[in-house]
């Protein structure tokens, strides 16, 4: 759906879902793009997410990313969580 609603997308990463996931979270929320999720494993706001701690915890995200919440809020929920690395929120 998030493909179909956007043809830039479209075109950019076809049915991917990881792509297209991935740009949400990265760029979609903040442009104000809309998505529909079906089920999946529930992932806290990124409001809420500890950022630093994840870095600390994890030192090869610490070298590629430091502190930047963003690009570990991505990491998480694209890779993190498939990778079984764990993070809190508040």
């Amino acid at each position: 759906e998030y493909a179909d609603t956007y043809p830039d997308l479209m075109a950019a990463f076809g049915y991917d879902r990881d792509l297209l996931y991935t740009h949400y979270v990265t760029y979609g929320i903040r442009e104000g793009r809309t998505a529909t999720f079906s089920p999946a494993p529930a992932v806290e706001s990124i409001d809420g997410f500890n950022y630093t701690e994840y870095a600390d915890t994890y030192p090869d995200l610490m070298a590629a990313f430091g502190y930047d919440r963003d690009l570990l809020y991505t990491h998480y929920v694209t890779y993190g969580i498939k990778e079984g690395r764990t993070a809190s929120f508040s």
